[in-house]
C-alpha cells in the first residue's frame, strides 16, 4: 500500500502495470473509476488514464477534491484479478485535510 497526499485542486498520479492484455480496473472505495477501458462518465472532468506506455494504467486525478480522498485500488484482468496497486490518498487544503482511516 502506498500513500500520497494532494492539495485541493491540485493533480496527482496513482501508477499502475500489468503484464496481462486485457483491461485493468480502477476503484474509489467501493465506485469504480475505470472500468471496461473508459472512465466513468459522470467522473470524466476529474480523472483519466494514461496509457501512453503499453500495459502502464495511472489513473491521473486533476482539480483533487476532498471527496477524492481515500483508498484507490488497481485490479488486474479487468477486475476479476489480483490488486495490482493500492493507495491512500490524503486531501490537504486551507480548510481541512481528509484522510481515510482504515
Amino acid at each position: 500500500m502506498q500513500h500520497k497526499v494532494a492539495h485541493v485542486g491540485g493533480t496527482v498520479r496513482l501508477n499502475c502495470s500489468t503484464s496481462q492484455k486485457v483491461y485493468v480496473e480502477w476503484k474509489h472505495g467501493r465506485e469504480f473509476v475505470y472500468v471496461n477501458g473508459a472512465i466513468d462518465v459522470s467522473l470524466r472532468s476529474n480523472y483519466s488514464i494514461d496509457n501512453s506506455t503499453t500495459g502502464q494504467y495511472t489513473l491521473v486525478i486533476k482539480k483533487v477534491t476532498a471527496a477524492g480522498a481515500g483508498v484507490y485500488k488497481c485490479i488486474d484482468n479487468a477486475g476479476s484479478g489480483p490488486v495490482l496497486a493500492t493507495y491512500v490518498l490524503t486531501v490537504t487544503g486551507k480548510k481541512s485535510s481528509h484522510r481515510v482511516m482504515f
